[in-house]
């Protein structure tokens, strides 16, 4: 089985063969998908049908997936194409629906960066990233947790969350025990 996903990272295509049936699944990223099976005549032209589609979808821009979840390929999109607003709202969406609180944040973030927000709801969704990111904080950040807070507090790390990640740690001397934890 070969699996795909195009340039934007909302669509997957994936080609299996089982001896002389070619199956193709296709579809948008998140959804299962429509599957379409062809039967051939011997293996061989099985096999000759699978690279030529296979080579046909390189061409028009997809790349191989070799693995991972749905969020997995939502985030390399991301990496891809880090200021696409539809990538974002997917990537915030699938993660409230996978039941990660990340999702949640991420979405508030990105909502605040934007305008239109009214200033009572800027400052209840801001209220709302302080206690998401106080309650996850330790499952956020890890071993480093015990070394930074959102603001640098009392001289610990400073650490800011953008869009549900981590964007920046500030370490003024890092210590070994800093890097340890940074490195875990």
């Amino acid at each position: 089985m070969s699996r795909f996903i195009d340039a934007t990272g909302e669509r997957f295509w994936v080609v299996e063969r089982e001896r002389a049936a070619v199956t193709v699944t296709f579809g948008a990223v998140g959804e299962n998908g429509r599957a379409r099976t062809l039967a051939f005549d011997d293996p061989e032209t099985a096999e000759m049908v699978v690279d030529r589609l296979t080579r046909d979808r390189l061409n028009r821009g997809y790349r191989e997936w070799v693995g991972g979840t749905t969020a997995e390929a939502l985030e390399r999109g991301l990496w891809d194409h880090r200021d696409e607003t539809p990538r974002w709202a997917a990537y915030a969406d699938h993660l409230i629906e996978s039941g990660d609180p990340r999702g949640e944040l991420t979405r508030l973030q990105f909502e605040l960066e934007g305008g239109g927000l009214t200033r009572v709801e800027r400052r209840r969704w801001r209220k709302r990233v302080a206690e998401l990111t106080a309650a996850h904080w330790a499952a956020w950040l890890g071993p480093l947790a015990t070394h930074a807070t959102p603001d640098g507090d009392a001289g610990a790390v400073p650490c800011r969350f953008r869009r549900g990640r981590l964007a920046d740690v500030t370490f003024r001397h890092l210590t070994v025990v800093e890097a340890r934890a940074l490195a875990a």
